[in-house]
């Protein structure tokens, strides 16, 4: 309850998208970076929560904005936002690859989604979706034979959008 009446105090300020609200992505730009970097915070918390022996818990060193510029600026990534009410809401990063070709494997320009994350205030309401929809016609634009992502086994949120948005797993990897 009380979460809920600080949503909506929230909205009312414009410190939160309404629900609801249409989703726009687009190419995401060097003044997103302080977003991208507070958005990859959420999600890398969620992780150190659940594996702390992997993951670090989010600090100012872990994903700051000058490194989110550093990697815009890289030619073989590239990264999407999705916006409600003018305001980021989520991010993707995608990198476009070529997997060599092997004894018994073809080679594959393959488009490789990094990272995906939504807000958490504004998860179930079509931003990861459209993220994900943009990726692949970004991906199939640019010649990629295949898009991948990985997903840990502790997110079953995740897991339960990419199965909606038609992903499937490909390969177990075990540890």
């Amino acid at each position: 309850v009380m979460r809920r009446a600080a949503e909506t105090a929230l909205h009312r300020r414009g410190a939160l998208p309404t629900p609801g609200a249409a989703v726009t992505v687009r190419r995401a730009q060097s003044a997103d970076a302080d977003a991208i970097s507070a958005l990859n915070a959420q999600v890398l918390q969620l992780h150190a929560a659940a594996r702390p022996d992997f993951f670090k818990t989010p600090s100012d060193a872990t994903f700051p904005p000058a490194l989110a510029v550093e990697w815009m600026a890289r030619p073989d990534l590239f990264f999407f936002v999705a916006e409600v009410e003018g305001q980021v809401v989520g991010y993707l990063m995608v990198e476009l690859g070529q997997l060599a070709e092997g004894a018994s494997t073809r080679a594959l320009k393959r488009a490789n989604i990094h990272h995906l994350v939504v807000a958490q205030s504004a998860r179930r309401q079509g931003a990861g979706a459209a993220l994900l929809r943009t990726a692949r016609t970004w991906a199939q634009d640019n010649g990629a034979d295949l898009v991948v992502l990985e997903v840990w086994a502790f997110n079953a949120a995740a897991q339960r959008l990419f199965a909606g948005q038609g992903f499937a797993p490909f390969t177990h990897r075990l540890v």
